[in-house]
């Protein structure tokens, strides 16, 4: 399967790094952004809130079950952190007048493994209480964030996130999560990051993925024919 990354700036960082071709307003990150745009993603997702919950699901399959979580903290505060970022965008510009459109998760059911399960509700509360801790100048004269909304807010995280881990469920039904995220995860990473010397503005990050061999290519272009994504 190809896949289509523009070389362009961060707009506040100024770093090189990869923007996906399907995700027109996406921004431009590196390193890891790559593969998990491409695993952990889908190539119907354009970067919104509902979209970075259900990636953070597929995380969970891809690289938290497989030994690839973070290695200094508990995987929940590991989780809740990446929570906390998808609050930031959903309430600060609602807090400056300009809401943003956030999609409610239809009703999921509780994950089969009691594990995971439990992982994905205590991210859900612990990124609420993160965006608490972080940002309580700005709620603290505000009577907006109440309880109901804190509440509100841990059950949307909840529910996009099951329905993302069960979209990879689906997705890799016939792979071992392991060889994805030791093959070509973890792999393709690094091929990105040597990638990043030499890439230019203007460029593109042409790669191709063959899940069932394990095996992908990455690579630098000035032109490439785009693939359908929906």
């Amino acid at each position: 399967m190809k896949w289509i990354f523009h070389v362009e700036r961060h707009l506040e960082r100024g770093e090189i790094g990869f923007r996906p071709d399907w995700m027109p307003d996406g921004e431009a990150f590196s390193g890891q952004s790559v593969p998990h745009d491409i695993l952990e993603h889908s190539r119907k997702d354009y970067g919104n809130a509902e979209c970075e919950y259900m990636a953070t699901g597929a995380y969970v399959l891809i690289r938290s079950q497989n030994g690839m979580g973070h290695q200094f903290m508990p995987e929940f505060k590991n989780i809740g952190g990446v929570i906390c970022e998808v609050l930031v965008a959903i309430h600060d510009p609602y807090c400056r007048g300009e809401p943003q459109p956030f999609k409610l998760p239809p009703s999921t059911r509780p994950i089969r493994d009691a594990k995971v399960e439990a992982l994905l509700a205590q991210a859900a509360t612990e990124g609420v209480r993160q965006y608490i801790v972080n940002h309580h100048d700005d709620l603290e004269d505000s009577d907006y964030y109440t309880e109901s909304v804190r509440r509100q807010d841990a059950a949307n995280a909840l529910g996009w996130m099951r329905i993302g881990y069960r979209r990879a469920v689906r997705r890799y039904a016939r792979y071992d999560t392991w060889d994805i995220a030791h093959g070509i995860f973890e792999r393709l990473k690094r091929r990105v990051e040597e990638l990043e010397h030499d890439a230019e503005e203007g460029q593109f990050l042409v790669v191709h993925t063959h899940l069932a061999q394990g095996r992908f290519t990455a690579d630098l272009s000035y032109t490439h024919n785009r693939p359908a994504y929906v």
